[in-house]
């Protein structure tokens, strides 16, 4: 799973690894309104056989600084959470 608030090089690599594959790639959407991702949206895209989580820390588009925690938290204890932090802010990898 990617997401839509992330860069293209960041997201690039899972694609064509999943076409490479043959594995379906899930999207999460982010809010208009709030530029941030939908962490309840979440948990209706993880399946059973979700086996990656990729969510940016911050995007460099908008300047959102995403949740991780909470969306790590709500991923299922048999997938991986990756959470890039090239574009996160020092400040906030301080304080999270």
């Amino acid at each position: 799973m990617v997401t839509r608030l992330d860069h293209d090089a960041d997201v690039a690599p899972w694609l064509a690894v999943a076409a490479d594959r043959g594995m379906e790639v899930r999207w999460l959407d982010f809010s208009p309104e709030t530029g941030r991702l939908d962490v309840t949206a979440l948990l209706a895209l993880v399946a059973p056989r979700t086996r990656l989580v990729a969510v940016g820390a911050a995007s460099n588009a908008l300047g959102t600084l995403n949740d991780v925690p909470a969306m790590v938290g709500t991923v299922r204890a048999g997938s991986d959470a990756l959470a890039p932090r090239s574009r996160q802010p020092p400040t906030a990898a301080a304080h999270g």
